[in-house]
């Protein structure tokens, strides 16, 4: 069988725990007798936007385009990007799979399944945390606390607000200072100064900020309903752990999609 893996990042560029773990699948399947090939994006400020390179590595043939933002989304929720769809479907032309397996859409295009599902192809999809639910990924609130579940948008509006005003919040200087005591405030000041100078540029550009934070937060309503949509649209999905599959039957997702798989 050949089987393309579709993740955001991959070795070995990046490591982290799901790039290890869709290579040590891809190596075990690979063991037993099965072609895989990973598609995936990087970034280098040096090359084209979009170019994609065909390479080998492992064993595995590789699949990765460049992808920089330097002409970013209008949201940072982004749910299309044509091109990267268009040089997925040249991936798929080129290699021609018999099923495809998503580890992860983030920085790609959430339209890369039903793209896949225009040519009869298979998907199937491992679920590695909770993004698809959190645009934060981790389904806790900017001020730690553990998230019950997005309320069809409404909470992640909340957590946007929460981080927004983090970030834009001037700097109290003198309670920071207690904080860390004298040396570790001195050491720190010229942060201190780039905070204080950033919170007032922020606050004298209110308008536009206050704009961008609106179209932000229509994003996030949206991005509830289209991800739900999307992650119905596959034909089995794998959850490490039965907990994972609980939490995406109470968003919505049919628990009849799950195959309960520890890592």
């Amino acid at each position: 069988m050949r089987i393309l893996m579709v993740a955001h990042t991959f070795l070995p560029e990046t490591r982290g725990g799901m790039e290890n773990h869709a290579f040590n699948l891809a190596q075990y399947l690979m063991s037993q007798g099965h072609q895989v090939a990973m598609f995936y994006r990087f970034r280098d400020r040096d090359l084209e936007e979009y170019q994609l390179f065909e390479d080998e590595w492992e064993g595995m043939r590789m699949f990765k385009f460049v992808r920089n933002y330097r002409n970013p989304m209008p949201t940072p929720f982004p749910f299309y990007d044509r091109q990267a769809e268009v040089v997925f479907e040249g991936v798929l032309d080129t290699y021609q799979p018999d099923l495809v397996h998503f580890h992860h859409l983030a920085d790609l295009s959430t339209t890369l399944p039903a793209a896949a599902k225009r040519q009869d192809l298979p998907i199937m999809a491992t679920i590695h945390d909770f993004w698809p639910l959190c645009f934060m990924s981790h389904l806790r609130t900017p001020d730690g606390i553990v998230c019950p579940g997005p309320d069809e948008g409404l909470r992640c509006v909340e957590c946007l607000w929460k981080k927004q005003m983090e970030i834009y919040e001037p700097v109290n200087i003198r309670t920071r200072a207690r904080e860390l005591g004298a040396w570790e405030s001195i050491r720190r000041a010229p942060r201190f100064a780039a905070d204080w100078l950033y919170a007032r540029m922020a606050a004298g550009n209110a308008h536009s900020t206050h704009a961008n934070l609106r179209n932000e937060m229509v994003a996030l309503t949206a991005r509830n309903d289209h991800m739900r949509r999307v992650h119905t649209e596959f034909d089995v999905m794998i959850s490490p752990s039965r907990f994972l599959i609980e939490k995406f039957a109470e968003w919505g997702v049919p628990e009849s999609h799950f195959r309960h798989l520890c890592n």
